[in-house]
């Protein structure tokens, strides 16, 4: 049995916590507390592409790893 991380057919959330940092989150799995839904329900892939967006933003002309 997949975890409900690795189901990329499923519907994710992209999480924001009290520190600022970002996760990708199954949109089957209760939200943890003091963090905040900030895009989706969506494709894990577009999940992916919002925080790899915001990285970029956050830290422009540097390369991604």
């Amino acid at each position: 049995m997949k975890s409900a991380f690795d189901r990329e057919d499923d519907l994710f959330l992209v999480l924001c916590g009290p520190s600022g940092r970002q996760a990708l989150w199954p949109s089957l799995v209760p939200v943890p507390q003091g963090w905040q839904v900030v895009h989706g329900p969506a494709g894990q892939a577009g999940c992916l592409d919002h925080i790899t967006r915001g990285i970029a933003a956050a830290a422009p002309g540097e390369v991604l790893r």
